[in-house]
């Protein structure tokens, strides 16, 4: 369908750069609204990397918690397994997916603090928590300052 969200978010920029921004140039406004638009170019090249990545990330975090279960105490080991039982979440529904990767990292991030740090399921949980970063497609790059500013 016409246009994408890519080319939606494109237009947005463009007109707010061509239409806007000449408007408010020299004012405070104007930064406030290079960086909106830096943030909006970021979303355009970025929104379709989500839902992949948000996949990765309840595939590969289940299956550390999976791991570690056993190593956790009993009562967060229980909430594991429950977690881990739940029913499928839409695949196609983005929101439904990134809810269930919060929860999953959530359990992940009490693991790591209540496992033992030189276990072999530590190591993998900080290497996970490492390439998640990496790999998260949503990524804004810092302005670099101006002389004098």
């Amino acid at each position: 369908m016409r246009p994408t969200v890519a080319e939606q978010l494109a237009g947005t920029c463009l007109a707010l750069e061509r239409v806007v921004s000449p408007e408010i140039e020299g004012t405070p406004a104007a930064e406030v609204l290079r960086g909106l638009v830096k943030n909006l170019r970021m979303l355009e090249t970025s929104w379709a990397a989500i839902l992949p990545f948000l996949h990765w990330d309840v595939a590969e975090t289940a299956t550390l918690l999976g791991r570690a279960r056993e190593a956790a105490p009993a009562p967060l080991g229980a909430r594991i397994a429950e977690a881990l039982d739940e029913a499928p979440v839409d695949p196609l529904d983005v929101v439904a997916v990134d809810v269930r990767s919060d929860g999953l990292r959530a359990l992940l991030s009490e693991v790591v603090v209540a496992i033992d740090p030189t276990s072999p399921e530590h190591g993998a949980i900080a290497a996970h928590f490492d390439e998640r970063a990496r790999r998260y497609p949503m990524r804004m790059v810092p302005d670099v300052p101006k002389a004098g500013g």
